[in-house]
C-alpha cells in the first residue's frame, strides 16, 4: 500500500521538475531512474554494513554512488555532471557490465534532459527522502507514478520495454543474497514499465519478481 510519505515525496518531485520537464512522461522517467539509482546504492551500503562488498557501484561506477551526489562540498554544477554521467554509465555495456542485465536495460540510452544545478539539487534532495520499509513499496511508488500521468488505465496498460517482455529478470548476485535470505523479494514489475511508449503493451498480467534471495 502506498504510504502518504512516499506519495508526498513523489508529488514534490513532480513539482520541482515541472518547470524544466513540462511533459509528465519525462518527469516520470527521471523520478523512476533516480529512485532505482538510489535503491542500488542503498543495497550496496547495506551490504557493506553487514560486512559484505558493494555489487553495483564498483569499478568505473564507484565515483557515481548516490551518496557522492549529495554532500554540500559538491557544487551544483559538479552534481549535474556526476548525476548525468552516472545515469549514462549505468546503462553502458562495458562500464556496467557487472550489473544484472535488467538494470542496464532500465538505464539504456537514458540521459539528463536539463542542466540546472539548483533544480537538480532540489530534486535529488526529495528523492533522498524516499525510504522503503518493505521492498513492495518501491513497486507501489512506480504504480503511483504511472497513475499520475494517466498511464495506468482501465485496460491495464503498462509501459514495458520491448526487449524485456517474456524474459525472467536475473537474480541479484553478490552480497544481496545472504542479506535477503529471509525470503524478502523486490517486486520489480514497475521497473519494466518506464521507458517505452505507454500505448504499446497491455501487460498488467506480466509481472516479474526480482528475487534478492540469491
Amino acid at each position: 500500500m502506498l504510504t502518504s510519505e512516499t506519495k508526498r515525496h513523489i508529488d514534490a518531485c513532480h513539482d520541482v521538475l515541472v518547470g524544466k520537464l513540462p511533459q509528465p512522461s519525462n518527469q516520470v522517467e527521471l523520478i523512476t531512474l533516480a529512485l532505482i539509482y538510489k535503491f542500488m546504492d542503498d543495497l550496496d551500503e547495506e551490504s557493506v554494513k553487514m560486512g559484505g562488498k558493494r555489487s553495483f557501484f564498483t569499478g568505473e561506477l564507484a565515483k557515481y554512488r548516490w551518496r557522492n551526489l549529495l554532500p554540500q562540498t559538491v557544487s551544483a554544477d559538479e552534481r549535474v555532471t556526476l548525476f548525468s554521467e552516472g545515469v549514462e554509465a549505468l546503462g553502458h555495456a562495458k562500464k556496467a557490465a557487472h550489473l544484472p542485465g535488467l538494470f542496464r536495460d532500465i538505464f539504456r540510452n537514458a540521459f539528463l534532459k536539463f542542466r540546472d544545478g539548483r533544480i537538480l539539487t532540489m530534486f535529488l534532495t526529495e528523492v533522498n527522502g524516499f525510504a522503503y520499509s518493505h521492498s513492495e513499496e518501491l513497486g507501489n511508488a512506480f504504480e503511483y507514478l504511472l497513475q499520475c500521468t494517466g498511464a495506468q488505465g482501465e485496460n491495464g496498460q503498462f509501459r514495458t520495454l520491448r526487449h524485456i517482455i517474456g524474459q525472467d529478470p536475473p537474480p541479484c548476485c553478490g552480497p544481496c543474497g545472504p542479506r535477503r535470505a529471509g525470503g524478502t523479494e523486490w517486486n520489480c514489475r514497475r521497473l519494466l514499465e518506464v521507458r517505452a511508449p505507454v500505448h504499446v503493451f497491455p501487460t498488467r498480467r506480466s509481472r516479474a519478481t526480482f528475487s534478492l534471495a540469491g
